[in-house]
């Protein structure tokens, strides 16, 4: 198969030569043309020869209709759609590891181009598909070939599916606002407020299943983690058993022009003798890519194979994490990890400060003044102090923040820690955690930090070191990252602060843990002083630093 940039290249081509030959206003237009072209000879000879190279450069008609459906919108009209084309390589996990028997019947009830019945419809199963979108519906008849029961239309608005289908497979829009009076249908419905489509497309789903049906649905991080959200996942549990989920890297919606944090997730309608998974159980695991890299280039081997290899597993005999039946959701993405023995506490009782740092305007930055630590100033074993691209500010900036209402709070100090709190993906969240211990004799104070960056200023030396602990183990690392929000990766204090964290029993280990936390604090900041020492005599003997 040629390279996805060869099919842009191909697509992009094949655009401008049939909006010259027929005049298209609208690339949405190009869709049912290419439609019309796959299933017919066309009466218009140049449209062919214009069309063909591009439909005979791909064996699987899927392939380009995700590339071209891509395109059909801007990028500015998907997003305020929510509208993002299911990459093949994740419908293609989906479809493994729902496990359908022969002859299932399959709705996706916003199939967009059909990318995710497509593996469904290869594989002989019936597959039914709905969208608002006509063009979108033209593409999937190119995918999904006669044999699919193809219509358009609201599926919120209309769709009553009565437990019909064997499976539902679903990439909803995310985030989109859905009217009212359509709203009140759905007993996920926030009675407060709005509630995001990919809710209502869930219950949905779930209501099309007969008991014991089969769902794989792609759904953003937040899903899981949003308080305003707890009503929904608590109407959602009792028609749906989760079974397992899987977070999707960023890059797996690249093509779309996303990056985005998300999960796929399998569950299985309630009301059956279960025979997805074991109740009581659940498996989450993380894809580190899907098949490409950030630049949309393919990779020798996709770790979506060992998801798949791992899911198999669980679902055969494997253990997973254990749950309480009816409280998958809650308890599988708990911020909290409970100890065996010990207390919890809210963090926000032993933290006077929780709060994001202040990234200054360009034109504050200075080639020297106060430091202000920015991300790359974290290594998770103590910050490193060395310079890089824009560490300092100006001393009228300076004063502005020293003299502002949160000076205080914006400014370091002995004990606090830092965390990183804004990526471009989930994973990168709280992957690194430092204390402050001093600062190296040359910096001036005050000393500021980035907005990137979420200070915890706990209330004692104790708690500091046994926070820092705890927020660098797995557990705590998991904790965080359960708070994320939105679409890239994003800490909230609001959310953080409600994070409840274990006091671990006195022991000897606990003691040792919390002495050497303090000791590498301390060595991080006696390296610092010794590069700059290595530095001066570099200068004097060579004439320059080491590292320059």
């Amino acid at each position: 198969m040629p390279r996805l940039d060869a099919i842009d290249a191909l697509i992009d081509e094949t655009h401008d030569a049939l909006r010259a030959e027929l005049g298209l206003e609208s690339a949405a237009a190009l869709a049912a043309i290419l439609g019309a072209i796959r299933r017919a000879r066309p009466s218009n000879d140049a449209v062919a020869t214009i069309a063909r190279p591009l439909l005979e450069c791909v064996d699987d008609d899927a392939s380009i209709a995700e590339r071209l459906a891509a395109r059909i919108l801007s990028t500015d009209a998907r997003r305020a759609s929510g509208l993002y084309t299911t990459p093949l390589a994740i419908t293609r996990l989906a479809f493994e590891l729902l496990g359908l028997a022969q002859d299932a019947r399959v709705l996706d009830p916003a199939c967009g181009a059909g990318a995710f019945l497509h593996p469904f419809a290869a594989a002989g199963h019936e597959v039914h598909g709905r969208d608002r979108n006509p063009h979108m519906i033209e593409l999937a008849r190119v995918v999904l070939g006669a044999r699919a029961a193809l219509e358009v239309g609201d599926s919120l608005a209309e769709g009553d599916f009565a437990e019909r289908f064997d499976a539902v497979v679903l990439n909803p829009p995310f985030g989109v606002h859905v009217d009212a009076s359509v709203a009140r249908g759905f007993s996920s419905a926030s009675p407060n407020g709005k509630t995001p489509s990919e809710v209502l497309f869930l219950e949905l789903a779930a209501k099309a299943l007969r008991a014991g049906g089969r769902l794989a649905a792609i759904v953003p991080a937040g899903f899981f983690t949003n308080h305003g959200l707890a009503h929904a996942r608590r109407v959602l549990q009792t028609e749906l058993r989760l079974v397992l989920a899987v977070e999707l890297p960023p890059e797996a919606f690249m093509h779309a022009g996303a990056r985005m944090s998300s999960f796929l997730l399998c569950a299985e309608r309630v009301g059956e003798t279960p025979r997805f998974g074991r109740v009581g159980e659940f498996l989450r695991l993380e894809a580190k890519d899907a098949g490409h890299d950030r630049l949309g280039n393919a990779l020798p081997a996709s770790d979506l194979d060992r998801v798949l290899d791992e899911a198999r597993a669980f679902l055969r005999d494997a253990p997973g994490m254990r749950v309480t039946p009816g409280r998958e959701m809650e308890e599988a993405f708990a911020t909290r990890a409970p100890l065996a023995s010990g207390s919890d506490e809210r963090l926000d009782a032993r933290c006077s400060v929780v709060r994001l740092g202040k990234t200054p305007p360009k034109d504050a930055y200075a080639e020297q003044g106060h430091f202000i630590v920015k991300v790359g100033n974290l290594t998770g074993h103590g910050l490193d102090f060395t310079p890089r691209d824009r560490n300092f500010v100006t001393p009228e900036y300076a004063q502005a923040v020293m003299t502002s209402r949160v000076g205080e709070e914006l400014t370091l100090r002995r004990g606090d820690l830092l965390v990183t709190a804004s990526a471009h993906a989930r994973r990168y969240i709280a992957e690194k955690v430092d204390r402050v211990e001093g600062f190296p004799d040359w910096i001036e104070e005050p000393v500021f930090f980035v907005g990137e960056l979420l200070l915890l200023r706990p209330r004692d030396e104790a708690t500091s070191l046994a926070l820092l602990g705890y927020l660098r183990s797995p557990a705590g690392k998991h904790a965080l990252r359960a708070l994320v929000r939105g679409q890239t990766a994003h800490l909230l204090p609001k959310d953080v602060r409600s994070l409840c964290v274990p006091t671990p029993p006195r022991s000897p280990e606990a003691d040792e843990l919390h002495a050497r936390l303090l000791r590498e604090a301390e060595l991080a900041l006696e390296l610092e002083r010794e590069r700059r020492a290595l530095d001066a005599l570099a200068r004097k003997l060579y004439g320059g630093p080491f590292d320059d």
